[in-house]
């Protein structure tokens, strides 16, 4: 009996083995693609402080990619991202995705479903859709899809597209971090979003529809409001100006005077800073929900393609504004002086978050060659503005590869960390070669 279970087993092993080396020749491999575009060109710039002139360009990814369908029928695949031309975060995205005729779920780092499904504006160059023009005339990022929001570490689920129609939801627990090891923090700051891709053939017509939403969650700003010391006298607005004066005088002037005139004016100043803190008397917090919302559509008909589209943000960000206050308003104690006006700071909406961004295009295909030409506007709630408007021309010269330029002009009025004054613009033509493999 002992011979016979010891023969069962060994034979049980070995065919163990040997089921083991054939799943291993069918194990998932990785394969290579990718893109690699090189520019050169001229900008001219305007802003306050800069100069324009000639640069060269590259942007260059390398993808991992691998897939595997077992015989349950499900689709199983890999696929990473390698920035070729940027020094840190070099792993752009990284995910693994399930099929099936059920869809797909995707699991890592990846755009929202509302950024993959949505029909922003057509461009044959270097971009106009996706921020590219301000590598050339900086301040000048434009797009209404919302690739801005980032590759947060998220679950997908992308559905089978019936009738024309395609569905996609998004869930990511921290919308912030593309970290690999980011530890729970309570979920404050996660992000849902929906997506839809609508496709039909009307006559000789192609049209696409889309329409997406996210939402993610803010943590709330400090705020303090400045209203009256802890001994209950409120602090005027001549008290106020008469405290900054004194701290900006030492700041600036002290320090080159002598050291007598120096201790008076660093005593000053200390005063003054004392008296303001003091009439700190409150703090609270404030934020909303951010939230992102855009539309697309497009029409195609024969060589012509006409697009238009268009998003709206609400970055749900507040900030302290300064207010000077009678408080004698309405009374006949109500006086015009208004040196005898409170200091108060009231939370107010930052508008520089919100923005609204629409563009539309039109493109022409014949062949090897295609054109496009494209507008895009960016108004954000606190009055500033971005335009930018690129005629671009391709022509492929071979499979995967296509020379390309555009010839764009474009104007920051928003106060953008790139621009050195309050209003950049700017002219540029670039062109150069794209290869895909």
């Amino acid at each position: 009996m002992k011979r016979i279970l010891f023969g069962t087993t060994a034979l049980a092993f070995v065919g163990a083995v040997g089921a083991g080396q054939a799943s291993a020749a069918d194990m998932l491999s990785m394969g290579v693609g990718g893109y690699l575009q090189q520019w050169i060109g001229v900008a001219d710039r305007d802003d306050d402080g800069a100069d324009g002139g000639v640069a060269a360009q590259s942007d260059t990814e390398i993808h991992f990619k691998g897939s595997l369908e077992s015989d349950m029928g499900l689709k199983f695949s890999v696929h990473v991202e390698l920035e070729g031309d940027r020094g840190s975060n070099a792993i752009d995205e990284s995910y693994a995705r399930v099929g099936g005729e059920f869809g797909q779920i995707e699991i890592g780092a990846r755009d929202h479903a509302m950024v993959r499904m949505h029909q922003g504006i057509s461009d044959v160059g270097i971009g106009l859709n996706a921020g590219d023009t301000q590598k050339w005339v900086p301040g000048a990022y434009l797009e209404t899809s919302g690739h801005a929001i980032g590759n947060a570490r998220k679950i997908n689920y992308i559905s089978p597209r019936v009738s024309g129609l395609q569905i996609g939801l998004s869930y990511a627990p921290d919308d912030t971090t593309q970290a690999p090891t980011s530890a729970p923090t309570g979920n404050d700051k996660d992000g849902w979003g929906v997506g839809l891709n609508f496709q039909q053939k009307v006559a000789d017509m192609a049209v696409t529809f889309s329409a997406g939403h996210k939402t993610a969650g803010t943590v709330g700003m400090a705020m303090e409001y400045m209203s009256g010391n802890r001994e209950g006298s409120p602090l005027t607005v001549d008290d106020y100006d008469g405290h900054m004066d004194a701290i900006e005088k030492y700041a600036e002037v002290g320090l080159a005077m002598g050291s007598g005139n120096l201790q008076s004016l660093q005593e000053s100043a200390a005063r003054a800073v004392t008296a303001i803190d003091a009439a700190t008397d409150m703090t609270a917090t404030k934020s909303d929900a951010s939230t992102y919302t855009n539309f697309g559509i497009g029409v195609g008909m024969g060589e012509f393609g006409f697009n238009v589209a268009y998003a709206m943000a609400e970055g749900g960000a507040y900030k302290l504004q300064t207010h000077h206050v009678d408080p004698n308003a309405g009374t006949d104690s109500a006086t015009e002086d208004e040196g005898d006006d409170i200091v108060t700071q009231q939370v107010v909406r930052d508008g520089s978050k919100d923005h609204d961004v629409w563009g539309v295009s039109v493109s022409y295909s014949d062949g090897p060659m295609a054109l496009s030409l494209g507008h895009m506007t960016h108004e954000t709630d606190a009055g500033g503005e971005r335009n930018a408007t690129m005629l671009s021309g391709s022509y492929t010269l071979a499979p995967g590869a296509a020379w390309k330029t555009s010839l764009f002009m474009a104007e920051d009025t928003t106060g953008h960390k790139n621009v050195t004054g309050g209003i950049n613009e700017g002219t540029g033509f670039v062109t150069g070669i794209a290869l895909s493999f």
